[in-house]
């Protein structure tokens, strides 16, 4: 069955200008954040379960906590329950504070490097 029919279009489609008046109705939403639906998963099971994850899964829950913390989804898992809420805080907490501590170590590592010539002597520049 051959059917030939022309497509007709509505003189002054705009077409991309519904797309931006949608998107504008948007801009108080966050938009996909880049998390993978296993990090949400391992995520979720942290915290409902944070004292039989590890060390590095409950920093990575935080991690993911901190990424999607803007979304809807976040408000959702947090506005339940008020010892999820403190859970999710302390992933946080814990996250960023593993996350401090690698950047201080990396600046204490480069600190490091850095020598002082032996022949170096400040009176000679005062």
């Amino acid at each position: 069955m051959n059917i030939d029919y022309p497509l007709e279009y509505e003189k002054g489609d705009n077409w991309a200008e519904e797309e931006t008046e949608e998107l504008d109705g948007t801009s108080q939403a966050a938009l996909a954040s880049g998390v993978s639906f296993e990090e949400l998963g391992n995520m979720l099971q942290t915290v409902n379960d944070k004292e039989k994850a590890s060390a590095d899964e409950r920093q990575a829950a935080g991690g993911t906590l901190l990424e999607i913390r803007c979304t809807d989804m976040f408000e959702q898992l947090v506005s339940g329950r008020a010892d999820r809420r403190e859970r999710v805080k302390e992933l946080i907490a814990e996250s960023l504070d593993a996350f401090y501590k690698r950047k201080d170590a990396e600046i204490a590592a480069e600190e490091s490097k850095k020598t002082v010539p032996d022949d170096f002597n400040i009176r000679d520049f005062i």
